[in-house]
């Protein structure tokens, strides 16, 4: 397993966290994207007003509105207006992997936590059946995460991302920003 020494950090070394919004319940689609410090300290906040399809736009699209609003309106909106690229993108969507990376031309991932037991040190990681996805020990106690790549991964990219996470997670948890996000985009919702 890769211990990651002798490599250094950038000191504008960016994390970006992609979240896109759908509240079927008030018909309302929205999304935001935060690039952070490895501090978790916002350095750039992006979002998209909210969208409320109208009735003859859910009839033309049919079952495709879902995706065209996430992934060509919210999403491309948001990647091209960031202006801080981010070393490593993290999607709350795992559906959203492919359509980013194309996009950003970065790391794109989802991470989630993970139940199951701690792993036996920080920074260590273990792969997952899928191919797509390992879990990481960022921190020094609690369950691991898992890292969804969305796709087989290439060893230097598992090197470069856990590295970035590993490092992240000694200042952030690094799931704590969606909440952030989740909370900025009600008011926007509530305002608008």
């Amino acid at each position: 397993m890769p211990k990651f020494y002798g490599q250094s950090l950038k000191k504008d070394l960016f994390i970006g966290y992609l979240y896109v919004s759908s509240q079927s319940d008030k018909d309302i689609y929205t999304g935001a994207a935060m690039v952070t410090d490895l501090r978790g300290i916002p350095v750039e906040f992006k979002y998209v007003d909210p969208i409320r399809p109208s009735k003859l736009e859910k009839v033309l699209y049919g079952n495709a509105l879902e995706a065209y609003l996430k992934e060509e309106l919210i999403l491309q909106n948001l990647i091209k207006s960031i202006e801080k690229k981010p070393e490593v993108l993290i999607c709350q969507d795992p559906s959203l992997i492919g359509p980013a990376r194309s996009l950003l031309k970065t790391y794109v991932i989802s991470i989630e936590r993970y139940a199951g037991s701690p792993l036996e040190s920080r920074g260590a990681f273990e792969r997952l059946p899928d191919g797509e996805s390992l879990l990481l020990q960022a921190e020094e106690v609690g369950p691991p995460i898992r890292v969804h790549f969305g796709f087989s991964f290439q060893e230097t990219e598992i090197e470069a991302v856990l590295h970035i996470l590993e490092k992240a997670a000694c200042y952030m948890d690094l799931l704590e920003p969606f909440q952030r996000i989740i909370k900025a985009l009600d008011v926007v919702i509530e305002e608008s």
